[in-house]
């Protein structure tokens, strides 16, 4: 199974008054040639995708261009976006029941019952052609300085995960 991991695009961001809208740009073309030649089964975004929690009209275009591209590049491919500290958790979100129809997942918010995680709205099975599954917990950055993502129950229950940096899999 191919994954394709990446974070920290700061989307939007300047350096010392220096617009890096160009070389944005040239960055999320070059995913997407990466995404082209590799055809992954998934990608995941591991938060950071915008600099500021509000970012401008045309960075917020430039992210769903990017997006559409890449999945233009392989449909197939499940992608998954979690939100990181730079992030608005829960604007990240308001399109992601949208974004679903394009293989994209997006959490920014962990949602949970009283006692733990729903798991079932936060695994996201992965396919690929070999009939080799995996499971992703996408574990946003704002909710893991306060509290784990998985009980302890899970974990003794369905064995060892391995983090990395805004999310988890199996």
């Amino acid at each position: 199974m191919k994954i394709l991991h990446t974070s920290d695009w700061h989307l939007g961001h300047t350096l010392y008054n220096y617009d890096r809208t160009v070389e944005q740009q040239a960055f999320l073309r070059q995913l997407t040639r990466i995404v082209t030649e590799e055809q992954p089964d998934a990608m995941v975004v591991s938060g950071d995708i915008y600099h500021y929690s509000s970012p401008a009209a045309a960075t917020q275009k430039m992210y769903t261009d990017a997006m559409l591209n890449i999945h233009q590049a392989c449909p197939e491919m499940t992608i998954v976006v979690t939100a990181g500290n730079h992030d608005s958790s829960s604007k990240l979100e308001i399109d992601s029941n949208l974004w679903q129809h394009f293989g994209l997942n997006v959490v920014g918010n962990i949602e949970r019952t009283a006692e733990e995680v729903n798991l079932d709205k936060h695994i996201i099975e992965i396919n690929n052609e070999k009939k080799t599954k995996a499971t992703s917990l996408p574990c946003p950055t704002s909710i893991r300085k306060t509290s784990p993502c998985w009980t302890l129950k899970h974990r003794a229950t369905n064995g060892r995960h391995a983090s990395s940096k805004h999310c988890w899999t199996k």
